[in-house]
């Protein structure tokens, strides 16, 4: 799983779903509305952050072996 391809695609569609029912018939706004666009102004670019508190601990392997992990995901 790449996030940032997830995050493209999501970027993609939705750029997609907004410029599907804009019809402006002014030339200039038009342009105004479509450098907006290209310029990605509608959304910010993706936050990559790192917690300096997080502390390595099991792999999600070893717990998904523990009892509890898997009583919990048998319920849901």
């Amino acid at each position: 799983m790449n996030i940032f391809k997830i995050h493209e695609g999501v970027i993609s569609d939705y750029s997609n779903y907004i410029t599907s029912f804009i019809d402006i018939a002014d030339h200039q706004i038009r342009s105004v509305v479509e450098e907006s666009l290209n310029n990605k102004r509608l959304y910010p670019e993706p936050l990559v952050q790192f917690n300096p508190s997080f502390e390595i601990g099991e792999s999600l392997k070893d717990l998904t072996n523990t009892i509890a992990l898997n009583d919990e995901l048998l319920l849901k």
